[in-house]
């Protein structure tokens, strides 16, 4: 193909060792996985089908089939969503070590649930209006900067903030990848 880059969106429900190791082998260097949120609650609002779980259990399937170039979507100014729920998806999201982070207003869209929520009455547009300011500006306040904005949504790692297991080509020999069972590094992580 001859493209420095190509990615594929992928939603955490879907992903399996097979399919990422299809996309690996064609050509595919790039994930971008539509996590959104880590709070279950958050993810329902949405109508998101994967849960939190299969966020860190897709992430290191993806790891395992070879991957070191990720990117983690996530949304702010939710309804519903607290600054401090929208905190914790931040450090938990940069705490998994992803090469890239998108950061999105949420949309109301007409074909999804959340539009169908704002239609019925169970919040007001305008509800996630305090969250706007404090969030388009994080990853500039960030105290010790890792990640680097790069266009109006989306941050890079910073190389020098770049685990040394995620530089390295070999990447199925830093998680212990079998086809049958993949260890998972974010396992501790409460579900």
């Amino acid at each position: 193909m001859g493209a420095e880059e190509w990615t594929v969106e992928c939603n955490p429900a879907t992903v399996s060792l097979d399919k990422a190791r299809l996309l690996k082998d064609h050509g595919v260097n790039r994930i971008s996985m539509g996590v959104q949120s880590l709070d279950e609650q958050l993810l329902d609002r949405l109508g998101r089908v994967h849960t939190r779980s299969m966020v860190f259990k897709s992430f290191d399937t993806l790891r395992c089939a070879g991957f070191g170039n990720l990117n983690l979507d996530l949304m702010f100014a939710i309804p519903g969503q607290a600054l401090e729920i929208w905190r914790d998806t931040l450090r938990e999201a940069i705490a998994m070590g992803s090469e890239h982070l998108s950061s999105y207003e949420v949309i109301y869209e007409e074909d999804t649930a959340l539009y169908a929520q704002l239609r019925a009455g169970e919040f007001e547009q305008d509800e996630e209006s305090r969250l706007r300011d404090v969030t388009r500006n994080w990853f500039k306040r960030q105290p010790r900067p890792v990640f680097e904005q790069y266009e109006v949504a989306n941050f890079a790692r910073r190389p020098s903030v770049v685990p040394a297991a995620i530089r390295t080509r070999d990447l199925v020999a830093t998680f212990s990848c079998r086809p049958a069972r993949i260890a998972c590094p974010h396992a501790g992580l409460p579900a």
